[in-house]
Parts: C-alpha cells; structure tokens; sequence
C-alpha cells in the first residue's frame, strides 16, 4: 500500500500526473514565483491517475516549459500504460513515499522533483544524472520565452533527494540515483557551470579529472581587505575556498559585453591571493584546450592528475553524454 499523507478520497475525479521528461523539462523552467507554478502537496493522487489526454487541456504549456509531445504520465496500473504521438504513460508498481507528487491544479499534478530524479536514473548514465540532479538544486531556470537565466531558490536539495531515494524502497533507478549523488551540490548559476563541474569533479576512472568536490559560486567576502575591491563581495562559479582557487566560465553575452568589469573583478580577486582559471566555451568544448586549463587548475590546487589506462576512451564518452561533443 502506498503512503498516502492527505490521501485523495476514492471518489474523487480522475487526475494526470506528469513524470518522467515531461517533469524534467519542466522543473528545468520553473519559476516558483508564478502564480500557475507547481507547488509541493501533501495530496497523494496516484490511485486516481489516468492516462487521459483530455486532462491535459488544463495547463499552460507554453508558461510550464514541458517539452513538448509526447508528455510522460504516470498511471498505477499496467493495464493502462499507452503510447501514442501525444503521450506514454508509464506504470509504477511499488510503494511511494508520500513527498511524490507537486500540483499543478485540482486535476492535474506532477512527480515531485526527487522523484523525477530516481524516474530518469532508469533511461540516464551516472554523468546525465549527476548534471540533472544539480541542475535540480540550482539557483537558476530558463525562461522559455527568452532564453535567460533569471534565479531562483534550489526547488530541492542534495539531502532531499537522497531522502527520497532511501525511503523509495524497490523503485527502478533507486540504485543509480544513489551512486549519482555523491557529486551532486548546490549553487549552480547555468546549465554550463554545471557541466564544467561534472568533467572537473568526475573520477579520473570515469573520465573526468578527478579533482575534489568544489563549491557553486559560494559566496567570499574580503574582509578586511575590501578597501582592496571595488565590490562587498564576490560570487565564483567553482569554487575551492580553503585553496583560494576558482574557475569562472565565460560563455554568455554579459560577459562579452563585461569585459572592462571582469577584468577588475580578476585583479581585484588576485590582489586577494585568489588563483583564477577563466574557461569560456570554445575552451570547455574543446578538449585539447580544456586540458591545459584543467591542468592550471591542478597546479594552483596542487594536485596531481593521474590518467590512467582507458582514460581517454572514458573521457570521450563523458563529454558526449554532457554534450560537449
């Protein structure tokens, strides 16, 4: 039997619950703050669950960010599992803890984002799943009008997620969802600080440079030195504050159309004995030119990377599943 915290009585209406990509594409958008925005409930729908396109005809999709046909539904049978050009609906057969769900509207809800989590650890590699889970706990989402990045509160947490996963008991993906999380941190401000994080923290055995987990942009006061700085306080996307080292990534038009501001923040910065490496992203796609930098990196952490036998081989098929290649 499920857990069902503020169960939904027997009678009430049939609802849809989105899952799987469809989920993922929208947590990847969400503006909290917007008045049509999912939100955690303690409802638990899942026995009133269909997989009827009709229920979905009550949400924004242009507002939600969902990615588009076919949308992923979550059913609690298999004999109601579809496939068709507009929708998949998928089954799930095993006890949930009750955190699953958010809503959306009284007839239409969503795996929560630890869920989601554990659902793409069936179809994701170690490395995709490490990038959506701290994508997940990001400070930032991208307006799908726009294109921007604007910030926002983490709509979860690295202990959320591995809550959710302990008590998830017997669901596909738990497994790998587990392994995934032992690199996976808050902060990140874009989706290519988050894969600058994966190819530098990844084991050296799996293809990445091994380096120790960093912080996402933390944020670093001068202190008494601030007489040395023209700002309070600094924010630096990978962050080693104990080393005093950092790597900025460079990829967007602000910091084109910044390069005076930059500039000073990086001498302002290394007057405060900070080592900085700035990748932008003909570097990071790059792997040639990556390599020198991570190896600048190594130097300032003093650390030594070790390549061992095959790593090149695993380095390559890192990128390509952070499609960096």
């Amino acid at each position: 039997m499920n857990e069902a915290n503020g169960n939904i009585p027997s009678q009430a209406p049939p609802v849809a619950i989105l899952s799987h990509r469809t989920a993922m594409s929208h947590y990847r958008t969400l503006d909290p703050t917007h008045p049509k925005a999912a939100h955690a409930t303690k409802a638990f729908p899942f026995d009133q669950a269909s997989a009827s396109s009709e229920l979905l005809s009550t949400f924004n999709a242009e507002y939600s960010g969902f990615g588009g046909a076919p949308i992923d539904l979550l059913v609690p049978d298999p004999s109601l599992i579809r496939k068709t050009k507009k929708l998949i609906a998928h089954s799930c057969e095993c006890e949930l803890p009750g955190n699953s769900f958010w809503k959306l509207n009284d007839t239409l809800y969503i795996s929560s984002p630890e869920f989601c989590f554990v659902q793409m650890a069936q179809s994701m590699s170690i490395p995709q799943l490490v990038e959506l889970g701290v994508n997940l706990c990001s400070s930032y989402y991208v307006d799908t009008k726009t294109g921007d990045l604007p910030e926002r509160e983490p709509i979860t947490t690295p202990t959320k997620l591995a809550n959710f996963a302990k008590r998830a008991k017997g669901l596909r993906g738990v497994k790998k969802a587990k392994e995934a999380l032992k690199w996976v941190v808050v902060g990140s401000r874009s989706p290519m600080e988050t894969k600058l994080f994966v190819i530098l923290c990844y084991p050296l055995s799996r293809g990445g440079y091994g380096f120790k987990i960093c912080e996402l942009n933390p944020h670093i006061e001068p202190g008494r030195y601030a007489y040395l700085t023209e700002q309070g306080y600094f924010h630096i996307d990978l962050c080693w504050v104990k080393d005093h080292t950092g790597a900025e990534y460079y990829g967007d038009n602000d910091h084109l159309n910044n390069v005076v501001h930059d500039r000073r923040r990086l001498d302002a910065l290394g007057t405060l004995g900070w080592h900085m490496v700035v990748i932008d992203k003909q570097r990071l796609y790059d792997p040639e030119a990556f390599d020198i930098a991570a190896k600048q990196l190594a130097g300032y952490l003093n650390y030594r990377i070790r390549k061992g036998e095959g790593w090149q081989e695993a380095h390559t098929a890192l990128r390509k599943d952070l499609g960096l290649l």
